[in-house]
């Protein structure tokens, strides 16, 4: 192409040529006017050649520029014969298929949109839109009376004496040659004709053959459709193409177009056809073939009349142009598929005045009146659907409606027959009813196990409905969800708003206006709950005090913040239920087993709503309930009080609550302690004891059976949790005072023949054993059974966690500190603590004689001077621990020595308790 390009700029009468040579080609191809689907036909590729040929163009040129329609090859040969079978196999020729989508609305439809302030569209366009696919794949026997033209392929099977398959297509003279037969004139002849014919002069050319004939390809043909058309122009179709197909390849008719009036024009001829036939189902001329050559015109369209409402079919309609006379109501709501109903409809009929304006007419029942153009038919209801009747929904076994005859009274709707499901929850329905006087729907609620025992029964009414909760319905209101949205807070954010209101003034008055999810934000799931939005609504524009009650029985849900509840079905299928059912809570809290916010009605007995809550534990002190009462309904006779004191039996049944109450059932007093205490050691049963309130070391040891035989007492470590604590926080209290005071320590040092920098390693390591070392929480106890009877001020009450250790008797006592050997050396009953540190190789040049210490098996400490001129003597038990510190007095830091002097004791004495009590585990 390249080649041409530049002698284009030379010649333009042959670069003109070019493109009638290629371009047109091109433009068959992309324009659609030749598109083929990979099941095209034979026929239709020889025919393409054939055009190809005549324009000059080589259809190798076109594959060699990637040019393939819908991915089917051009051919680059002479035309290719077909062996197709013996029925006809045809496929689309025309735009390739795409998705049907509605046409925009018409100038018609806003007019009669804006009388009946409603959609509405005319009828039938919608058929014909998209450009959809002309005609489908054909398959099948050939009508005997299907015409034979230039291009169709003719598919002869001999069998017999000759058996040869022939494919042969008739040329453009009309003519059929087969192979050793005379030509047969086949263009304009009937199929079952020509097949006559061949079936006849075999016979007379073979010897004892026979011939079968089908069609196989056929033939494209032209056709031109103008006026009111989406895409006027020449559309190339198949032979079994019919005026449907062509109106649907050309886009369809456009809404200003006629459906009625369309004409086909053929050889001169012209033919008017209704498509309206082939809309409503009947018979007509829609399935009429077309023939190359043939012209559809589309008119514009005629006179309309709709019909709205409750109809099968709504829709403006076109009244046919050869109608003797106007069409009446009737016909037109045949045209609309008649009322939904078959009676009970009011038709009313709106017609334009002289001055454009609606006028309406009642027709009552009148559908012989005749018709106009821009008249509109509506069809609605004359009186409710349903009379006599009432419904049931929520929990039950199967909700809907029922005969008003078979259940006038609540109770009969709920026992004939039984129609609650499991866990319905019985103090509180809801029965929604028409108000007589206001005609307003209303929620009543009933208490469904007394209509049940036929106490209180209630008569229903037309249209009644009765709504049935379930425990899990009833849950949901001590969600978050509901609680923060009663409390002004949105729900999404309940958790981290909280803390920051005492911080943000603005955030503790913020609105629910302003954190109300919108209708539309269906990413959060509580946006989806219509009956928390309505509760939104109520709490928001509450000015009277309505959810006062609900907020304060509420609020004494202990647990409410930490539920988080999907929304039940209920709620959303009757929003301002919601609402209705928290006004009509009770609180119940305390020892019940399911504690929560529960609905009843005005009245409802103290033991009803225990009953509801699984009835009170074990653990509960059933003589003194105590009841809040809150409730405006509250009965006034407690003296001004507004608490009571109830016992749990029979006269719980006589105490009414109202909606709004509070119920608190207290824990009775315990006898045992939470929690267990643990001996281990030396005893006959050691192990872990559950304890009785006030129980003391003692008795407990009473308990285990005492001591064995080789139990050192002297020696027996006790930890108490709470003390274990208070050390731990002395330890890391201790860490950060050392931490902070050693800069002004350091920088504090006068005497320059010192460095104060050499202190800091040891102080750091103190430092960073001090935020290590775990407390163990001992305390310095008597344990010989004999002393604590004798002496019962040393006996002491347990708590829980209590662990009391108790070792065998030691042989040994442990030197540690400042001294060349630390370690631990075997019992004396004769040495000193002076022994033992000679025993461990004596003190190093760093000891500090003057503040050693021993630590005695019990956990006590005592000092030891270790100076020639102020020694004392201290006995020495066995598993003692004699600790000899490092002198600080190089160091110059006094202060911090006489500071650190008590650490290292605790430390001492942890160490010595880990060692007892790690030994006996």
């Amino acid at each position: 192409m390249k080649p041409e390009q530049n002698e284009g700029r030379h010649d333009r009468r042959g670069a003109t040529r070019r493109t009638l040579r290629y371009g047109v080609g091109l433009a068959l191809l992309a324009g659609g006017a030749l598109a083929l689907t990979p099941v095209a036909g034979r026929a239709q590729l020889n025919a393409l050649v054939d055009q190809l040929q005549q324009l000059g163009i080589n259809p190798s040129q076109l594959q060699q520029q990637g040019i393939q329609p819908d991915g089917s090859a051009i051919p680059s040969g002479p035309r290719v014969p077909s062996t197709a079978p013996a029925t006809v196999s045809t496929s689309t020729v025309g735009p390739a298929p795409s998705t049907v989508t509605p046409l925009p609305g018409s100038r018609i439809e806003g007019d009669y949109q804006r009388r009946l302030s409603g959609d509405i569209t005319q009828f039938g366009y919608d058929v014909f839109a998209g450009g959809a696919v002309a005609s489908q794949v054909i398959s099948g026997a050939v009508s005997e009376n299907y015409v034979i033209g230039i291009g169709d392929q003719i598919v002869v099977t001999l069998r017999g004496q000759v058996n040869q398959g022939i494919n042969a297509t008739v040329d453009r003279e009309g003519r059929l040659i087969l192979q050793d037969l005379p030509p047969i004139p086949a263009a304009g002849r009937a199929f079952g004709d020509l097949r006559r014919e061949i079936e006849t002069r075999v016979k007379e050319n073979y010897v004892s053959t026979e011939a079968f004939v089908s069609l196989g390809d056929v033939r494209a043909i032209s056709v031109t459709l103008t006026g009111e058309i989406g895409k006027p122009g020449t559309q190339t179709l198949t032979s079994f193409s019919t005026l449907v197909d062509a109106l649907t390849a050309a886009g369809g008719i456009k809404k200003t177009g006629s459906l009625r009036s369309v004409m086909l024009i053929r050889q001169g001829q012209t033919k008017v056809i209704d498509l309206y036939g082939f809309l409503t189902g009947n018979a007509g001329d829609n399935d009429l073939l077309l023939q190359d050559g043939d012209r559809i015109a589309i008119p514009t369209i005629g006179r309309t009349v709709a019909v709205a409402g409750d109809v099968v079919r709504p829709g403006i309609f076109e009244m046919p142009a050869d109608a003797s006379g106007p069409l009446s109501v009737a016909e037109m709501l045949d045209y609309a598929g008649g009322p939904i109903r078959p009676a009970g409809n009011r038709f009313n009929l709106l017609r334009l005045d002289r001055n454009g304006q609606d006028q309406v007419q009642n027709l009552s029942g009148q559908t012989a009146v005749p018709v106009q153009t821009g008249d509109i038919i509506q069809v609605t209801l004359s009186q409710d659907l349903r009379v006599g009747s009432v419904s049931i929904t929520g929990n039950v076994t199967v909700a809907g409606v029922r005969p008003l005859t078979s259940a006038p009274t609540l109770r009969a709707l709920l026992s004939d027959p039984p129609i609650l499901a499991d866990d319905a929850y019985m103090p509180f329905g809801v029965i929604q009813t028409t108000d007589p006087n206001t005609r307003i729907r209303k929620f009543v609620p009933v208490n469904l196990g007394v209509a049940l025992r036929g106490g209180g029964n209630i008569r229903l009414r037309d249209r009644d409905k009765l709504i049935v909760l379930s425990r899990e319905d009833i849950r949901y209101l001590g969600s978050d969800d509901v609680q923060t949205m009663l409390a002004g807070i949105q729900p999404g954010a309940a958790r981290s708003a909280a803390p920051d209101l005492s911080q943000n003034p603005q955030g503790a008055s913020q609105t629910l206006s302003a954190i109300l999810p919108p209708a539309n934000d269906v990413a959060s799931p509580r946006a989806g709950c219509l009956g928390l939005r309505s509760l939104a609504e109520a709490v928001r524009n509450d000015s009277t005090g309505r959810f006062r009650n609900a907020r304060q029985t509420l609020q004494n849900d202990a647990n409410a913040l930490q539920v988080n509840r999907a929304c039940p079905q209920i709620f959303d299928d009757l929003p301002d239920l919601l609402p209705f059912v928290i006004e009509h809570v009770v609180s119940l809290e305390g020892q019940v087993r399911v504690p929560g916010s529960y609905p009843i009605i005005p009245g409802t007995s103290l033991a009803t709503v225990i009953d509801i809550a699984g009835g009170a534990t074990v653990e509960a002190d059933r003589g003194a309930i105590e009841v809040g009462y809150f409730s405006t309904l509250s009965p006034s006779n407690l003296s001004g009080s507004w608490r009571s004191v109830q016992s749990l039996g029979a006269s719980t049944a006589s105490v009414r609550l109202n909606p709004g109450d509070s119920i608190r059932v207290p824990q009775s007093a315990q006898l045992r302690e939470e929690g267990t205490v643990t001996l281990a050691g030396e005893f006959t049963h050691p192990g872990r004891y559950v304890i009785r309130r006030g129980e003391t070391l003692l008795q407990l040891i009473q308990r285990s059976g005492g001591y064995t035989s080789q139990a050192f007492t002297y020696g027996a470590v006790f930890t108490r949790e709470a003390v274990r604590a208070q050390q731990q926080e002395g330890f890391e209290r201790t860490a950060r005072e050392i931490q902070a005071g050693l800069p002004q320590l350091v920088a504090s040092q006068s005497d320059d023949s010192k460095n104060p920098a050499a202190a800091l390693p040891a102080i750091q390591g103190l430092i960073q054993e001090l935020k290590t070392i775990p407390a163990v929480g001992r305390i310095v106890i008597e344990a010989d059974p004999t002393v604590l009877a004798a002496r019962p001020e040393l006996d002491f009450t347990l708590e829980s966690g209590d662990k009391l250790t108790v070792p065998k008797r030691p042989l040994f006592v442990t030197v540690s500190g400042e001294v060349l050997n630390p370690g631990t050396v075997q019992y004396a009953g004769n040495h000193t603590a002076d022994d033992y540190i000679d025993l461990a190789g004596g003190l190093t040049r760093a000891a500090d004689e003057g503040r050693a210490f021993i630590v005695l098996p019990n956990g006590q400490a005592q000092p030891l001077d270790l100076s020639s001129w102020s020694y004392s003597s201290v006995k020495v038990a066995p598993g003692s621990v004699v600790i000899v510190p490092r002198d600080l007095n190089p160091f110059n830091l006094y202060t911090l020595a006489k500071d650190v002097g008590q650490v290292f004791s605790n430390l001492a004495v942890a160490a010595a308790s880990l060692v007892v009590i790690g030994r006996n585990n």
